[in-house]
């Protein structure tokens, strides 16, 4: 057995091509015009009469290592009551089970409250860095993490969990690069609501996934330089491969989604009107408006559906290339399902090479395969397994990281995850992870029911921030309508040359916003000087504000007609003379705005009363005084309310609260606690342990029931006792399936 699982492991590591391909980062074309493409040539030996498939071979009943290996490769893991209910079903009935379940599942990941409460701070990233601010962004995603890991181990559908993977490495996307929270929530999102429905929906959204916009840099593409990035990995990563399409193919999708972008401070996907490239495109040698006709010339495209087909084969097949039948019984099946998911599941399963008694041990197992199935398969994760994020954990120890991919190509595969000390270490380390688990001790944990432990540190910061948030919620409710109300305030950059630079700029952001009846979940506003700007007189605005579309939200402005568009994302801009100078464009705009405007200018005497709390203003002398000058030009008067005279401005926190300040505030509040979510504790019951799952008195090696080494390694077919059954986490041929 162990000439056979050398032999298995020198195939995968001989003769297979390198499947990495690496990102082209940052790629733009500066052309103009609708460039010529050529129509794909027929592919001819992609179509395949289905009426004349033999399916004969699938008429077979499942043996119950049969029955293991169907479900270590359609799943993840394989336990024992996922396995037992293969067993004497012919493979179509396997297959048409297999089907109907993913047909019938109802995800049950569910959302962290986060990403519907809370606003992103992203666009206030530069102040909370300088500042040492903490909102805990890791936390963030270790909450996403946990939600996902918690459906694979206890999911009673795996299937769908190995789509979801697939697909989840498939448009790659990394948490960690650009810390956009709620941007990549809203990706996981796509990923799961679309992993076993239309290929072409799914890809479709790809367009307006802001995850994705943001991790391709779409939202820098502008009319005149159109970021490649997105519709060059769209084609060759997502759709239709190498060699499918042209650079002018690319080059023009790009400018057809050119006007595709992210508001910043909701981090989700909005069309800048700026942005967009007029005019009509080409593709394939044929013409197209829009993202709708572009994705029927996809779906129409000759070639479209190999490239997915050959991920699907080498996901539950073989790390090999599929015959040239193979592959076009695949694509057709695909193709006339309307390029559903299932389908091309169902008739990946359904391929003779698939069920071959000789085609055994030539998948590599993930991290992830590796770690989470083995947790399903013993039912159990040991003493190490108080958490969901252990097995997170593990896997990326392993060289995995569930959300941060190491680039838009995805996870290394097949024999990539062996290479170099990889394999030693599965070898030596994983099985320490289960090496204290008790067979009938209360320190195994069982992962099938879990609980939210808190320690009581814990408990206490909850508290704190739901006091917090009560007391924020009083401060809006005792507000004026006319007061410009604000949750926080923060001032993201100031130039060290404020007093010499040729335009100058104060940028400031509020979070959380109401005022005039209205609510903004943030706005970004700036202030500043051209005066010492090297063009004409007439030309200065001097004293100014300014505003960038796509900056708050909602909008502060109605239009941006009488505006600019940025060279560097392309979108519009709008600055007046303001509160007096030679060009007052704020006096065209509406009695509302023009309010705000005064409001957001006055609320700068806050930072000027705390300069302690806000850094950047503290080392700019000739920033405070020049914005006390502008702030003595509208004034400070206390306004009538129903309390009587207030100020005009009210500020709940700020970032920090140091000793010297003359209004004592609560300290910003953004970490995940505010919403009750807390990662210490989601402890595993004690209830179950191995014993439970896997009795060496009661469960005895039969025809129809397989042991705990059967269950682990099916190929060497050993009968093994329970504590002697867990050294095959060690071996070799566990790392296959």
């Amino acid at each position: 057995m162990k000439i056979f699982i050398s032999i298995i492991m020198t195939l995968i590591f001989v003769g297979l091509a390198d499947a990495a391909v690496k990102f082209r980062g940052g790629q733009t074309s500066s052309s103009s015009g609708n460039l010529k493409t050529e129509r794909p040539a027929e592919r001819p030996d992609l179509e395949f009469a289905l009426s004349n498939f033999d399916s004969t071979h699938l008429n077979i009943k499942l043996s119950k290592f049969d029955a293991i290996r169907f479900e270590r490769r359609i799943g993840i893991g394989a336990p024992l009551d996922r396995v037992s209910q293969w067993i004497g079903l012919t493979r179509r009935q396997a297959i048409e089970k297999s089907i109907s379940e993913l047909e019938n599942h109802s995800d049950g990941f569910i959302m962290p409250s986060w990403f519907t409460e809370m606003t992103p701070v992203s666009f206030m990233e530069d102040a909370l860095r300088r500042d040492q601010h903490s909102c805990g962004i890791k936390n963030y995603r270790r909450t996403l993490e946990v939600a996902w890991a918690k459906e694979i181990i206890e999911t009673t559908t795996p299937q769908f969990e190995r789509l979801a993977l697939l697909w989840l490495d498939h448009f790659s996307v990394a948490f960690d690069t650009y810390n956009q929270t709620h941007s990549f929530a809203k990706h996981l999102e796509i990923i799961r609501k679309n992993s076993s429905g239309n290929a072409l929906d799914f890809l479709s959204v790809a367009f307006s996934d802001p995850g994705m916009i943001v991790y391709l840099n779409n939202e820098q593409s502008t009319v005149q330089n159109p970021n490649e990035n997105l519709a060059r990995e769209f084609l060759e990563l997502f759709s239709l491969g190498e060699g499918a399409y042209s650079e002018n193919d690319i080059k023009n999708l790009a400018k057809a989604i050119s006007g595709h972008g992210i508001n910043y401070v909701t981090e989700q996907f909005q069309i800048f009107n700026s942005k967009v490239t007029r005019g009509g495109f080409a593709a394939f040698g044929e013409q197209y408006s829009n993202i709708e006709e572009f994705m029927e010339l996809i779906a129409s495209h000759p070639s479209f559906g190999e490239f997915i087909a050959h991920k699907f084969y080498s996901e539950y097949v073989e790390l090999g290339e599929p015959s040239k039948e193979d592959l076009a019984y695949m694509v057709s099946a695909f193709r006339e399902s309307g390029f559903e998911i299932k389908a091309l599941l169902k008739a990946t399963l359904s391929l003779k090479k698939f069920w071959d008694k000789k085609n055994k041990l030539t998948l590599v197992k993930s991290p992830i395969d590796l770690v989470f199935g083995t947790i399903r398969t013993l039912g159990t994760a040991g003493d190490r397994g108080a958490k969901f994020q252990w097995a997170v954990d593990a896997a990326e120890d392993f060289g995995q990281s569930l959300f941060n991919p190491p680039n838009v190509a995805g996870w290394p595969v097949g024999k990539e995850w062996l290479v170099g000390q990889s394999l030693e270490r599965r070898l030596t380390k994983f099985p320490n992870y289960f090496e204290n688990m008790e067979l009938s001790g209360l320190k195994s944990k069982s992962m099938k029911r879990m609980r939210d432990g808190r320690d009581k540190r814990v408990d206490r910061a909850i508290e704190q921030s739901q006091k917090y948030l009560q007391d924020l919620n009083k401060f809006f409710m005792t507000g004026s309508e006319k007061q410009f109300q604000a949750e926080t305030m923060v001032i993201n950059w100031i130039p060290d040359d404020f007093a010499t630079r040729e335009y100058a700029d104060i940028n400031v952001s509020f979070y959380n916003v109401r005022f005039l009846g209205k609510r903004w979940d943030g706005i970004s506003v700036r202030f500043g000087t051209d005066k010492n700007a090297k063009k004409k007189h007439r030309w200065k605005n001097m004293n100014n504000l300014s505003f960038n579309q796509g900056s708050s939200h909602p909008a502060v402005l109605r239009n941006y007609n009488d505006g600019w568009v940025s060279d560097w994302d392309g979108h519009r801009g709008w600055a007046s003379s303001f509160p007096k100078g030679p060009h007052e464009k704020f006096r065209k705009k509406s009695k509302d705005e023009r309010l705000l405007f005064k409001r957001l200018l006055q609320s700068m005497h806050i930072p000027l009363e705390n300069l302690n709390s806000f850094n950047a203003l503290l080392k700019s002398v000739d920033a405070q005084n020049w914005l006390r000058d502008r702030i003595d030009e509208v004034g400070l008067d206390k306004i009538d309310t129903k309390n009587g005279k207030e100020p005009p401005i009210k500020i709940f926190s700020l970032l920090s609260n140091p000793q010297g300040s003359k209004i004592e505030k609560p300290k910003f509040n953004c970490s995940i606690l505010r919403t009750g979510h807390s990662l210490a504790g989601i402890f595993g019951s004690y209830s179950k342990k191995l014993k439970d799952q896997f009795d060496d008195k009661d469960l005895v090696s039969t025809e129809t029931t397989p042991n705990l080494s059967q269950l682990l390694l099916p190929a060497l077919n050993v009968k093994l006792d329970n504590s002697e059954a867990l050294k095959l986490l060690g071996h070799e041929g566990y790392q296959l399936k």
